[in-house]
């Protein structure tokens, strides 16, 4: 629906298509591709589809309005009283970072601002109901709610949360790749988004968050990197190269 505020468009047709591209695809690929063979392709393929995919929706990617996209999947789930991998299946889900300020086709300020909106909503009850003081300040402020983190972590977590609660001793191990959109470079997670996994963990006992660029493994008994045996017999077939 189109509306005009003050003169000029408020929020044009093409916005919410735009800032819910990564839940739709999310919605239409929910598990992780495979090859010919059935055998699982790995985080890095995975996630460069998406970015296929994203590229096809807006263009030229040299001038991408976005600078990175994730792909958070779930790899492990244990009951302690069964003898097997719990057979529940929580979708995997994508996400790109915000809308940069200076791209084409610019946002109206009522865009930019329903768009940090958005992924606040998202984050919100993920930080325990913590907000930066300052909402917006300015079109080029850097925003703790810019991450692509903050739109595909929020999705799986009430899967999550009620799988934990189900019983006593749970656990669930979480896999977070995070790529730059130009060059590809797998990206460690910022100080944002360490802050917000860690507020994931201090309040989910047994809840395990991986970032494939580090290695780091999260816990709510603090952040450890990867013993190479370890990241062998989860199968996280990554390395890390860059950092934001």
């Amino acid at each position: 629906m189109r509306e005009k505020y003050k003169g000029i468009k408020w929020i044009r047709d093409t916005f919410f298509g735009r800032i819910l591209h990564s839940l739709a695809y999310s919605l239409q690929y929910p598990e992780s591709p495979a090859d010919e063979e059935g055998r699982l392709l790995s985080s890095e393929a995975t996630l460069l589809r998406f970015i296929i995919a994203l590229q096809a929706r807006i263009g030229d990617l040299k001038s991408s309005p976005f600078t990175v996209a994730c792909h958070v999947e779930v790899i492990e789930m244990i009951d302690p009283q069964s003898s097997a991998q719990s057979s529940t299946k929580i979708p995997a889900h994508y996400g790109h970072s915000a809308w940069k300020s200076r791209s084409k086709p610019t946002n109206t300020e009522a865009e930019r601002v329903l768009g940090h909106l958005y992924r606040r909503a998202l984050a919100f009850p993920l930080m325990g109901g913590k907000v930066p003081p300052s909402l917006i300040k300015t079109k080029d402020a850097y925003c703790s709610d810019q991450c692509a983190e903050i739109i595909s972590l929020p999705y799986i977590m009430a899967s999550v949360d009620a799988f934990l609660k189900g019983g006593s001793g749970r656990s669930v191990t979480i896999t977070c790749l995070t790529m730059a959109i130009k060059d590809k470079d797998q990206l460690e997670f910022c100080d944002n988004c360490e802050r917000l996994v860690n507020d994931y963990i201090n309040t989910r006992e047994g809840l395990k968050i991986i970032d494939l660029a580090s290695k780091t493994k999260y816990t709510s008994h603090g952040s450890q990197v990867m013993e190479i045996d370890e990241i062998m017999a989860l199968g996280l077939r990554v390395q890390a190269t860059e950092t934001r």
